[in-house]
């Protein structure tokens, strides 16, 4: 099996080792050099491996895996795991809904009521984030969400469910700025699809849902672009035990000159046509809780677009709850300035006097352009999903699209004490 370290989003580097314990420990991905770093993993080779991390925060960590099966077909599969590194960003995470707080873990052979200091230690993350959700939860999250017009042409969004006193609500989670994590109101972005994201459909059937071989498409692929939008959807922000289950994600309605399409690809299945605009909506799939993905967002002509998209589940209690938002999204050359927001009628929508230049998710100021310091739905965490990149603008079809659509997974790492990394620099 061929194993990809495909991406990293996240406040620093990322480093993986193997562990051997009669040689010095092998270094398998690095995300400091050009992805994808690949790996071959023999039929039934097991191992252990450490990792690495150059700064404390939140990290996106995105994998491939490929092989051949015994039928000669090919397989692919991709996912993106979050890793929280130190005890602020564990704290954060929790605090903002965004992961369930774990269990104290038990220490074996220790009663935890005689713990020793060094097994207090290793669990004093996970108390502190139990007291930051035991805090939040004595204040709304409403006021966390931000009205301001703003335009956001670059780094990691996500139209994330949530559920805020017994509503779902799809918010827009901007993580284009590092260490950053700012809650947006769909009526109050504008997502700019640059020039950068023309690309040429290529010939053959996979893709024959867009058009014809050579016709021109802009897309946001399901793998991270340096420069360009990474757009995704979750339901991981939806707090445990406040709902039942995932949702049902739909579009209902599409405006603008073209076509636009959602779809995830792999290189067996070839695409996952998700959402496709020029055969009808609405068009609709199921979410699974605890998910956060991507996929190819195409769009075939330049213009404005005003896309509505609807989520609907259950809370625990069996009540039926559903929002319904328009995003406004401009491609091409035309650029976004002055342009109206959500479904452009200025009805619900936030005032002209914010934020209409684009973000480019760097520089003093960036994401957080027009937003108020109270109620301005950003929260400052080291490491919230930086614009990093994986790579040049790939070819639909290629290798670089290859992922099929990314499960979520989860992992909370803490400070571990040993002895075979002292003096070894860190990644």
């Amino acid at each position: 099996m061929r194993w990809s370290l495909a991406g990293v989003d996240g406040p620093g580097g990322v480093k993986v080792y193997t562990e051997a314990d009669d040689a010095e420990d092998a270094l398998l991905f690095d995300s400091a050099d050009s992805l994808p770093d690949q790996y071959e993993v023999l039929v039934g080779e097991q191992g252990d491996t450490r990792w690495e991390f150059s700064a404390e925060g939140a990290y996106q960590v995105i994998f491939a895996a490929e092989a051949t099966g015994l039928d000669g077909a090919k397989l692919s599969a991709g996912t993106v795991y979050t890793v929280l590194v130190g005890d602020d960003a564990i704290a954060q995470a929790a605090e903002n809904g965004e992961v369930p707080v774990p269990e104290e873990p038990a220490v074996e052979g220790v009663p935890s009521a005689e713990a020793t200091p060094e097994a207090r230690a290793l669990t004093a993350p996970v108390e502190s984030a139990r007291k930051a959700v035991s805090t939040a939860s004595a204040a709304t999250a409403v006021s966390d969400v931000a009205s301001t017009t703003k335009v956001l042409d670059e780094g990691h969004v996500d139209l994330a469910a949530r559920v805020i006193d017994g509503k779902l609500q799809i918010h827009v989670k901007d993580g284009t700025v590092s260490g950053r994590t700012t809650w947006r109101e769909p009526s109050s972005v504008v997502l700019h699809v640059k020039p950068a994201a023309r690309n040429t459909l290529p010939d053959g059937e996979d893709f024959a849902f867009l058009g014809k071989g050579g016709d021109p498409v802009w897309l946001l692929d399901q793998v991270q672009q340096e420069g360009l939008l990474w757009p995704g959807w979750s339901t991981d922000n939806i707090a445990a035990g406040a709902a039942e289950g995932g949702v049902k994600f739909s579009l209902t309605g599409v405006e603008g000159p073209g076509a636009y399409a959602l779809y995830t690809y792999d290189a067996v299945s070839g695409a996952n046509v998700l959402f496709n605009s020029k055969d009808g909506v609405p068009d609709a799939f199921d979410v699974a809780a605890n998910t956060h993905a991507h996929g190819g967002w195409a769009f075939t002509e330049e213009g404005t677009y005003r896309l509505t998209f609807r989520m609907s589940g259950k809370l625990t209690d069996g009540a039926a709850v559903s929002d319904t938002e328009t995003v406004a999204f401009v491609v091409g050359d035309g650029g976004p300035s002055g342009m109206k927001p959500g479904d452009g009628s200025g009805s619900g929508s936030p005032s002209d006097s914010g934020d209409t230049s684009p973000d480019s998710g760097s520089g003093a100021g960036a994401g957080s352009g027009g937003d108020s310091s109270s109620g301005d739905g950003t929260s400052d965490s080291d490491g919230s999903m930086a614009s990093t990149g994986a790579g040049n603008a790939a070819l639909l079809g290629g290798t670089a699209a290859a992922l099929a659509a990314l499960g979520a997974g989860f992992v909370i790492t803490t400070r571990r004490r040993r002895d075979r990394t002292a003096g070894r620099n860190p990644a």
